[in-house]
């Protein structure tokens, strides 16, 4: 998408209109996130030759030169210490960028070696205090058009990938960083990047079926992510950690390069909090008025192929934690800008995760039908129940354990439900909370439904619905096959 920033003539005027102003001197625009995402990425000049959609910034300047010295051939004279006088300040006029994208150019050899994502070529002579610190690997024979075809013509293809961009533009400067203050991780990077150069190589020419991973590679990986962890912050460290729990490197060996690409991009239910499976229904999660889902540790991942699968329609923000991604078949409406990351659309449908996963048995006994109102104040434990209603100013406790449903559980009014190391399971009937009062729930810890906080059958399409204030949140994964999720209020899931 293209976009224009305000005409700046006038607050450039000002700048060049200063008395201690002079020829030659140096002027930066900083461009800041305007909190629209988390992740503001920056495209170098010569990008637009390997994606012509992708321009990078340009600043116009139209400026008068009446009243000016008309400029001759006239070498420069060496410098003296005669005072320069200050020059005419020129008259800017406002004029209109033309739309005609740059040329495409050929990437320079700038020899930094992030710049094989970002298409950002940072030099010596710019900024030299930071010099240090980003130009890592300045006598890098690095093929930085390898590294710009992997990011565009393999990892911005899948949703796995684009989260692999997406890490790479958080914690790039840190790794940077990290390498300047040892050199043994600089010389590492090096190592990796020539041990690895091939492979990629063939990946991108359309060999990867030729080309096998090593033990060798392998292990060199993960002694650069051992190394660099053990020197990280505690951010960077968990993003690490996170990243071999959810993708372990050696069962890569022996592997084509194609095998492991796809192996990387199948779906790892573990790493979905909250999951919609209905193929094509409209709005499948839903957040409105002031609701939030926040899930960390974790993704949203949407089954749905319809325009709306995912809808934010409120002032509430539906988030993950960075890393993680927020993944839908179809696409997804988002009125206010609350959804962050930015959601990946056209992900693959899945068959549902969980389905090995058995529905818990009835616990057997009399299924009692629960009804806390008025200043009632009720302390349940774990079993069958014919439905639970809260309402008035009810204040239902749930002790720890599976509390298994066959009707609607809802909280209406000022009623309040809390409980710890708790598992609802329903069989039947419908979640409503959609009262004032505080809902807190969290999962059991461990078990077979370790991180469950609300299991719906699969043969229950009834919705799931929870509204209420600031004070309100159910942590956990909602695990609901056939069901419509909506936040509303000030409620929020973790």
């Amino acid at each position: 998408m293209r976009r224009t920033a305000p005409d700046l003539s006038s607050v450039i005027q000002e700048i060049v209109g200063l008395q201690d102003w002079q020829p030659g001197h140096s002027l930066s625009l900083i461009i800041k996130n305007a909190g629209s995402t988390n992740v503001r990425r920056v495209i170098g000049f010569e990008r637009f030759s390997f994606d012509p959609s992708l321009s990078p910034a340009r600043l116009m300047i139209a400026y008068s030169t009446e009243g000016l010295p008309t400029p001759t051939e006239t070498p420069t004279p060496a410098p003296t210490n005669t005072p320069i006088p200050p020059s005419p300040v020129p008259t800017l006029v406002p004029t209109i960028a033309p739309t005609t994208p740059p040329q495409p150019t050929t990437p320079p050899s700038c020899g930094c070696y992030l710049d094989w994502f970002g298409g950002i070529c940072l030099f010596s002579n710019v900024q030299q205090d930071f010099t240090a610190s980003l130009h890592m690997l300045k006598n890098s024979t690095v093929d930085l058009t390898l590294f710009h075809r992997v990011e565009n013509e393999i990892l911005a293809k899948t949703p796995e990938g684009q989260r692999f961009i997406n890490l790479y533009y958080m914690y790039s400067p840190e790794v940077i960083q990290l390498a300047e203050a040892d050199p043994s991780i600089k010389t590492q990077t090096q190592e990796l990047i020539d041990l690895w150069t091939s492979n990629l190589q063939a990946l991108v020419d359309g060999n990867g079926d030729q080309t096998v991973i090593t033990a060798e590679q392998i292990n060199a990986a993960k002694d650069f992510a051992n190394h660099l962890s053990a020197n990280a912050s505690p951010e960077l460290k968990q993003a690490i950690a996170d990243t071999l729990t959810r993708h372990p490197l050696d069962p890569l060996v022996n592997k084509t390069m194609n095998q492991a690409w796809a192996s990387l991009n199948e779906y790892q239910p573990a790493w979905y909090a909250i999951v919609a499976l209905d193929k094509h229904a409209h709005q499948a999660i839903k957040s409105t008025g002031n609701g939030n889902i926040s899930v960390h540790h974790a993704g949203i991942f949407d089954n749905s192929n319809a325009n709306d699968a995912l809808a934010d329609t409120g002032n509430g923000a539906i988030t993950v934690d960075p890393g993680y991604s927020i993944s839908v078949v179809g696409n997804y409406s988002d009125n206010h800008h609350l959804i962050s990351p930015t959601p990946e659309t056209g992900a693959k449908q899945i068959t549902d995760p969980l389905a090995s996963l058995p529905a818990p048995a009835n616990p057997g006994g009399t299924c009692q039908k629960i009804n806390v109102s008025g200043n009632t104040t009720l302390t349940l434990t774990p079993g069958c129940y014919n439905g639970i209603q809260v309402s008035g100013k009810g204040n239902l406790i749930l002790n720890p354990g599976l509390y298994y449903l066959t009707g609607d559980f809802s909280a209406t009014g000022q009623g309040t439900i809390s409980g710890s190391g708790v598992m609802i399971y329903m069989k039947s009937g419908a979640v409503s909370f959609t009262g004032q009062g505080n809902i807190t729930i969290s999962p059991p810890a461990s078990g077979a439904y370790a991180g469950m906080a609300l299991f719906v059958d699969r043969s229950n399409n009834k919705s799931v619905s929870v509204t209420g204030n600031s004070g309100s949140s159910i942590t956990g994964t909602i695990y609901a096959p056939d069901s419509q999720i909506t936040v509303t209020g000030m409620a929020t899931l973790y």
